[in-house]
């Protein structure tokens, strides 16, 4: 009975011990163990989390990516993490700027700066986690946040934050309290299940075991004296061998464990001597208790099966079980013993040769490039389908067959030969374990490049190339064509006549120039490339480097900015600045591309100069033509008011009184006639009379007369070139320009001061490009007239060649002094400026042309005198529109011993000449009238009579229907208002011949 309950008495006591162990120490273990567990999974999934954005941050610094893309992809990879049972934790991400960056079931906080951001607990969330990374670089977090998807449940959550210090990001992700109790809930209830079901088994087992140890008790005895003598007999074989050995009992326990078990399993003999060793797998149990059962039922006793076993630590190791049961002298069976040999070596080395197999056959099935296999003799030993697709031929036509006639061109076939040669010995040539490029040949003959890579392996004691060959004809196609892009954007580059430069987006250094940008700047590729704009110090205005710097930033390009370049010699250059950001040797650069419009500029300022002198031309041909009419119809009053008034005072008896009122009313028509002739003079209806001037004599006259009318306070100095060239000018009108400006540069001097007159020879090609393009001979005569006195503004200056501009008071001045000097001045051919400021004076350029040797100076005309002009009864046919003319004429012409016969119009003339001709000595007719005018009409008169005698007239001076006039056959030319003495003068010199 004491044997028994020694049978009973341990099983009881071990139910009691499991209980305990379960219930009051593991499972309190277990628990902290699970959250120890759970806090180093969430650490290690952060872990994994910021190794991502390490990832992209390499490529950031790679120059792969920029790095806003890099944290887009990031984000974008972080955002579809989940884990889990439920599939629903997740991973955020927070700026230390503490802005929500990114949060799958958050996505409205995203972009927020969060600083007061609180759960129900107070805890400032962001500012807690940006404390942690910045204090510790990571570390665990506890607080309250919404449970997973559902914004409504509030949870107490831990959660593992990191901080990414290259972007400034903190990830973290978190585990919920109520995930780990749940957990723990779900053990305890299985662990009573078990615990129950334990309790059953051990009550059973020992009334079992009661049962079997009564009964078995006298087998048992004899069984281990056989065991015993057994283990003796094979015990040095057993304990030798390699392979895991164990000997049950007939009921299942161990009674023997060898050396090879121990250092295999992991289980002491100790361990497990006496009882049963719990190292089947689940799902082998049922096999293996069948293979247990089957090997007792079987004659032999023999058994062997492939199972799996574990191992103390929990690992599954491949073996192959081998069952022998040993029986007792009665035939009855007493034990089994157990040899477990390890497959796993034996199955990885088969997977992997079949995996290797699969992947090589899939490889070479799927390659784009052809995988050929050469035995030591050159034929083929495998050929895949992009070998056929390259070189044409199929695999049943290239396999056993040489390698050379099929690939290679004829001219390379003894270089093959003897590289296989070399290979075939030592398994190493030129060829093997390097990529060469060489020409293949396809079946139908076309030669192409290819590139082959050559690796060596030995099968059997023989060396077997395996080349991997790649059809290039695409790449050196492409490769041809970048060549030639790349010629011509270096062709390109150089021959723009722009400033190109290529410069790194972060530091600004020059990484390329071109011609364009030394030519500009002035600097060397060796002073530019590598530094900056500003390190060269192109800007002129420094500040225009952040302006651009701003717009690229605002715009992402610039377009045509006007920049002003500093050169390296000190030139200001105006330039039109382009710029756009691209990626350049696999970094982000800038192209800058700068257009030197200096010259365009200032091209556009000369224009602009000479569009305002062309305005002012244009002003002051209009105010010319105007001044010319009016000029033209007054003289006809004037001659008129004249006439009149000489024929009163040429009156015998006429009171004294009376006369000297008509000496006063003709002194103030002369006076007119004076004004007038001034506005002919600028409006170029006077026609200087050009002959060669000694411009040095006229200036000597002019500072004489200008000596005695100016105050002796303004000092007159000369500067006269003694070689002076001589001019084309009518010298009168030349004395006038002199003593206007004389008197212009008087009135400019109230208090006195200096007035300079100088002469120098000058060509057009010395002057400024504005000047000369006005002037159209070589040579000229610079004509210099300067004041130190108050000068003018550049308003003043263009209007002072304006008729009746004056700046003088009222009554001071007419305002034509200057206007009629412009006129004189073009009217020469010539060329006339100013240039004055405020308190500097004024100084005047004329520029008049050299005369040629064709002109000469003038003699005097022969004087004739009233007494001579007298006539003798010849008849003179006057024609003029104006009425008073006609009678002041006829008047005239008859107290002069003349006949007269008058017509107001052209066709009145040609109609009275018609049939009074050959009685008409001459015909004095004006050639502003109505109808067909005085030109036609005395084309009329010469067609009616060729030996005519026509003297014209005109308010106008010799312009050019004067010219085209005489040049018809009049026999001269008197001015209106002329005297009357004079026209008896031109009558007499007319009619005489």
């Amino acid at each position: 009975m004491k044997r028994y309950l020694g049978a009973v008495l341990p099983a009881l006591l071990s139910v009691i011990l499991f209980g305990v162990t379960v219930f009051g120490f593991l499972l309190p273990e277990v628990e902290s163990q699970i959250i120890a567990k759970k806090r180093e999974m969430i650490r290690e999934l952060t872990n994994t989390v910021w190794n991502i954005l390490a990832t992209y941050d390499a490529q950031v610094r790679g120059g792969l990516l920029d790095k806003d893309e890099a944290q887009r992809r990031a984000l974008g990879r972080i955002r579809a993490l989940r884990y889990g049972p439920e599939g629903k934790d997740y991973f955020w991400v927070n700026g230390l700027n503490e802005v929500m960056i990114m949060h799958p079931y958050r996505m409205d906080l995203e972009g927020q700066r969060l600083p007061q951001f609180k759960d129900i607990k107070g805890k400032d969330l962001l500012h807690a986690f940006v404390d942690v990374a910045r204090q510790h670089g990571e570390g665990f977090v506890s607080y309250y946040w919404q449970w997973k998807d559902e914004p409504g449940q509030l949870k107490e959550k831990t959660s593992y934050i990191k901080l990414f210090q290259p972007w400034g990001w903190v990830v973290g992700t978190g585990l919920y309290k109520d995930d780990v109790e749940a957990e723990m809930r779900a053990m305890n209830r299985d662990m009573s299940l078990v615990g129950a079901a334990v309790l059953l088994l051990v009550t059973l087992l020992s009334g079992y075991l009661t049962y079997r140890e009564m009964r078995a008790e006298g087998e048992r005895a004899a069984a281990q004296e056989v065991l015993r003598q057994t283990l003796d007999k094979y015990r040095a074989v057993l304990e030798a061998s390699p392979d895991p050995v164990i000997v049950y009992n007939y009921v299942g326990l161990v009674d023997y464990v060898n050396p090879a078990f121990s250092r295999v399993f992991g289980w002491r003999a100790d361990e497990v001597l006496g009882g049963k060793i719990d190292f089947v797998p689940d799902d082998e149990k049922e096999a293996t208790l069948a293979a247990i059962n089957a090997v007792y039922d079987h004659p032999d006793g023999l058994l062997s099966f492939e199972s799996r076993r574990l191992t103390r630590d929990g690992r599954a190791r491949n073996v192959m079980v081998s069952l022998a049961v040993y029986r007792g002298d009665g035939g009855a069976p007493l034990g089994m013993v157990v040899n477990l040999t390890d497959i796993a070596s034996m199955k990885r080395s088969a997977e992997a040769l079949r995996e290797s197999e699969e992947k090589f056959r899939s490889i070479s099935a799927n390659a784009l490039d052809g995988v050929v296999m050469i035995d030591p003799q050159g034929r083929i030993t495998f050929w895949n389908q992009a070998a056929t697709a390259i070189f044409g031929y199929a695999a049943d036509e290239t396999l056993g067959r040489e390698l050379h006639p099929l690939l290679a061109p004829p001219r390379y076939h003894a270089d093959y030969v003897k590289a296989f040669a070399e290979f075939g010995d030592s398994g190493t040539g030129k060829a093997v374990g390097r990529m060469l490029e060489l020409v293949a040949r396809r079946k139908n003959g076309q030669e192409f490049p290819a590139e082959l890579s050559v690796s060596s392996l030995q099968l059997h004691g023989q060396w077997y190339a395996v080349g991997i060959v790649r059809d290039i004809t695409e790449r050196k196609q492409a490769e041809e064509a970048l060549r030639q892009s790349e010629s011509r954007y270096r062709t390109i580059l150089e021959t723009v006549p722009y400033s190109i430069a290529i410069s790194d987006l972060r530091s600004g250094a020059n990484l390329e120039i071109n011609d364009g940008f030394c030519l500009l700047s002035g600097h060397s590729r060796q002073d530019a490339l590598g530094k900056t704009a500003l390190d060269l110090g192109l800007y002129n205005r420094p500040e225009d480097h952040l302006t651009l710097r701003d717009q690229l930033e605002r715009d992402g390009e610039i377009n045509g900015q006007p920049v002003t370049y500093r050169a390296k010699d000190g030139r200001l250059l105006e330039c039109l600045v382009s710029v756009r950001r691209f990626v350049y040797a696999g970094r982000p650069c800038l192209l800058s591309v700068a257009q030197d419009v200096s010259a365009l500029r200032q091209a556009e300022r000369e224009q602009a100069r000479l569009q305002a002198q062309l305005q002012r031309a244009q002003r002051m041909e209009a105010i010319g033509t105007l001044a010319g009419g009016v000029a033209h119809d007054f003289n006809n009053i004037l001659q008129a008011i004249s006439g009149y008034t000489q024929l009163i005072g040429g009156h015998p008896g006429l009171d004294q009184k009376v006369r000297r009122y008509a000496e006063d009313i003709d002194l103030a028509a002369r006076r007119a006639t004076d004004l007038v002739k001034r506005l002919l003079t600028f409006s170029r209806k006077v026609e200087p009379a050009l002959q060669k001037v000694d411009l040095n004599r006229q200036i000597g006259h002019a500072v004489a007369m200008l000596e005695r009318t100016i105050p002796k306070m303004v000092r007159i100095t000369t500067r006269l070139d003694p070689d002076l060239k001589a001019v084309k000018a009518d010298p009168g009108q030349m004395e006038q320009v002199l003593m206007n400006l004389g008197t212009n540069a008087r009135d400019a001097m109230p208090e006195g001061g200096e007035l300079m007159i100088e002469t120098q020879n000058v060509r057009a090609e010395d002057l400024s490009p504005g000047a000369a393009c006005q002037l159209t001979a070589d040579e000229y005569v610079m004509l210099r007239v300067s004041d130190s006195g108050m000068g003018m503004d550049a308003e003043t200056q263009k209007k002072i060649f304006d008729p009746f501009f004056t700046t003088k008071g009222v009554g001071q001045g007419t305002g034509l002094g200057l206007s009629i000097v412009y006129g004189i001045i073009e009217g020469h051919g010539g060329r006339i400026s100013c240039y004055s400021q405020p308190g500097q004076g004024t100084v005047f350029e004329i520029c008049l042309p050299v005369a040629d040797d064709s002109l000469t100076e003038r003699e005097a005309p022969e004087v004739v005198t009233v007494r001579q002009a007298q006539g003798n009864g010849e008849t003179i046919l006057v024609v003029d529109d104006e009425a008073a003319i006609l009678d002041v004429s006829t008047e005239l012409l008859q107290g002069a011993g003349y006949k007269v016969i008058t017509a107001r119009c052209g066709e009145d003339a040609l109609e009275i000449y018609r049939t009074r001709g050959q009685a008409i000595s001459l015909v004095i007719m004006d050639l502003g009238m109505p109808g067909m005018g005085g030109q036609r009409a005395l084309q009329e008169l010469k067609r009616l009579d060729p030996e005519v005698k026509v003297l014209i007239s005109s308010g106008y001076s010799g312009d050019g229907p004067v010219k085209d006039s005489l040049a018809a056959g009049a026999l001269g030319f008197i001015m209106k208002p002329y005297r009357l003495g004079d026209l008896l003068e031109k009558a007499h010199l007319a009619i005489q011949g």
